[in-house]
C-alpha cells in the first residue's frame, strides 16, 4: 500500500468470534495514477 488516506479505529467488538478486538478501517485512492487502485481495507484487531 503506497499510502492511506483515511484511517478509522472503532469500538470493542461485544459478541462473537470477534469478541474483544476493534475494528480498524483504512481507505486508499489511486492518485489518478494507472498503476495504483482505490481500496478499502477491514481488519481486527486485538488488544495487547
Amino acid at each position: 500500500m503506497e499510502n492511506a488516506e483515511g484511517i478509522a479505529l472503532g469500538s470493542g467488538q461485544s459478541t462473537g468470534e470477534h469478541k474483544g478486538r476493534r475494528a480498524l478501517c483504512l481507505v486508499r485512492d489511486d492518485d489518478y495514477g494507472a498503476q495504483q487502485i482505490t481500496g478499502f481495507y477491514a481488519f481486527a484487531v486485538a488488544p495487547h
